[in-house]
Order: C-alpha cells, then structure tokens, then sequence
C-alpha cells in the first residue's frame, strides 16, 4: 500500500458467492502478505477481491483439496 487506509480482501466462488472475508481493517503502508488458509473451501475456482482507496483488483486462485 502506498499509503494507510482501509482495506478489504473477500472470496468468492465461480457462482459469485461471497465465500468469506479475510480482510476488513485499516492497514499502514507498505508490504502485507496473506495466507488464505480455507478449511470449508473445496477443490475448485474462487476469486480475490481487495477493495482500498480509488484501488478494485481482483485475481483468480484455484484451490486443490487432497
């Protein structure tokens, strides 16, 4: 972050459905790292969605449960 704000990081599904919310905080600047760590997720697509100030991305993950 180049800056502190507030900070959102949801999952979703293929469907759309939101999955959880892994992040709601306001955070300081710089570097984070995050481990989505999904004990109820099942094998399959999801995405991340993080939501700052003026900032919408979101990037695609697959899950592989063994």
């Amino acid at each position: 972050l180049p800056r502190a704000a507030k900070v959102t990081l949801s999952v979703y599904d293929v469907s759309g459905r939101q999955v959880g919310v892994e992040v709601s905080q306001q955070l300081d600047a710089g570097e984070h790292e995050l481990f989505w760590r999904a004990p109820s997720a099942q094998t399959g697509i999801y995405f991340m969605r993080l939501v700052t100030d003026g900032l919408l991305m979101a990037k695609r993950t697959i899950v592989l449960v063994r």
